[in-house]
């Protein structure tokens, strides 16, 4: 992404949060609502720090938090709850500089650490607290404590899978992966039940010919065609 390219990417994101933020200062009397903001940060890497720390001399990672929420608060956004991407679990001093700048309480800031399968960041989340505190936000009372033994148990299976199962997926749009994202996130799951890893060979159907398909395909342990639209692709995919 050039200047050009990224200037117009963050004016449009500047257009997107105003109006985001007129509708819920429209819509959300924040003293008596039953509604309730949470905010995810983005994520600053060490490297990005690194770089901070190149400009400035120093580094307040507490102040990279905490300057988005402070856009946000600009605008008439007040988070209640703030979840920071990061790591590495964030340190109790910098957790509060977090919860004084943002205007939240300390037990409203939770780590949202980079997790080795997304499935395992709603338990880590709910190791935290996080229920609670939404249900406090909202009013609404804390009954027995989430039954998770079924995520728990599925999360087991994916941190424990060893065998893999290669799969060939043909289509005309594997360029974008996120096309078939339900698809990869259904072979993902049904590889974990069985204890596997599903390894997916992306395969454009518009380079599949009778005379390479042997080739295309060697080594794959199943084929997935999921449908299309339109003309272009359908013999690959035949």
């Amino acid at each position: 992404m050039n200047k050009t390219e990224r200037k117009e990417f963050m004016k449009e994101a500047d257009r997107i949060i105003q109006k985001l933020a007129n509708v819920l200062v429209e819509e959300v009397d924040q003293e008596n609502s039953t509604a309730l903001l949470l905010y995810v940060t983005a994520k600053f890497t060490a490297g990005l720090l690194l770089g901070l720390q190149e400009q400035t001399g120093e580094i307040d990672i507490a102040e990279q938090y905490t300057s988005s929420v402070k856009e946000l608060m600009a605008v008439g956004i007040h988070p209640d709850i703030i979840v920071a991407r990061c790591d590495k679990e964030i340190p109790s001093d910098i957790r509060k500089k977090i919860s004084l700048f943002c205007n939240v309480e300390p037990e409203c800031v939770f780590d949202n650490l980079t997790a080795p399968s997304i499935y395992e960041v709603p338990l880590w989340l709910e190791d935290q607290g996080l229920s609670r505190q939404v249900l406090k936000k909202l009013n609404l009372p804390w009954g027995k404590e989430p039954d998770l033994t079924a995520w728990r148990e599925m999360v087991g299976k994916i941190n424990s899978a060893k065998g893999v199962v290669k799969i060939a997926l043909v289509g005309k749009y594997v360029e974008l992966h996120d096309a078939y994202l339900s698809v990869e996130e259904s072979l993902f799951h049904a590889a974990s039940a069985l204890g596997a890893k599903c390894e997916i060979k992306w395969v454009d159907s518009e380079t599949v010919t009778p005379e390479n398909v042997k080739k295309v395909l060697k080594g794959v342990d199943g084929v997935l065609i999921p449908g299309g639209f339109g003309l272009r692709g359908i013999e690959g995919m035949i």
